[in-house]
C-alpha cells in the first residue's frame, strides 16, 4: 500500500475537453491544462510520495491497482448555508485524477485501475486537495 496526500483537487470532467473551431477538433481547456501544470508542481515539491509511488507501481506484476481517493473540500464548496449538500458531482473529478496520477506520477496506462472509491471530506480552511491509497490486487 502506498499513500499520496497534498494532490491537487482535479476540475470536474465537464470541463476539460472542448471542441476549438479553429483547429476543428476536440482539445484539452485551459482548466485542464491548469491542472497539468499544478500537478507538475506538485510533483516537484512532493518527490519522495512520487518516488515511493513509482516505487511500489513496480511490484505491479500481472496485479492491477485499487485506487481510494478523498477529495478534501472547503465546507463552503460542498455544503450549502443551511446545511445540505451543494450539487457538486464528484465522481466526474475521477477522470482527470486518474488521467494525472497514471501518466505523470505512475508512469501506467490507466488501465491498471481496476477498482476503488471516492469519498468527500469537509475542511474549513487551505486549499482543496486529493488524498490516495494504492494498493495493488490481482485481476
Amino acid at each position: 500500500m502506498v499513500e499520496i496526500t497534498g494532490f491537487p483537487l482535479p476540475p470536474s470532467a465537464n470541463v476539460l475537453y472542448a471542441f476549438f473551431h479553429n483547429r476543428g477538433r476536440m482539445g484539452k481547456t485551459k482548466a485542464y491544462q491548469n491542472y497539468e501544470k499544478a500537478v507538475y508542481n506538485w510533483l516537484v515539491m512532493n518527490m519522495p510520495q512520487v518516488k515511493a509511488a513509482r516505487e511500489y507501481a513496480k511490484d505491479l506484476g500481472d496485479g492491477v491497482f485499487h485506487v481510494d481517493a478523498t477529495f478534501n473540500m472547503l465546507r463552503k464548496s460542498v455544503v450549502c448555508l443551511n446545511g445540505k449538500p451543494k450539487r457538486n458531482d464528484t465522481s466526474n473529478r475521477l477522470k482527470a485524477l486518474h488521467d494525472m496520477l497514471s501518466s505523470i506520477i505512475l508512469g501506467i496506462d490507466d488501465s491498471y485501475f481496476w477498482s476503488g472509491s471516492f469519498s468527500k471530506q469537509v475542511i474549513e480552511e487551505g486549499p482543496e486537495y486529493v488524498s490516495l491509497v494504492l494498493k495493488i490486487r490481482a485481476i
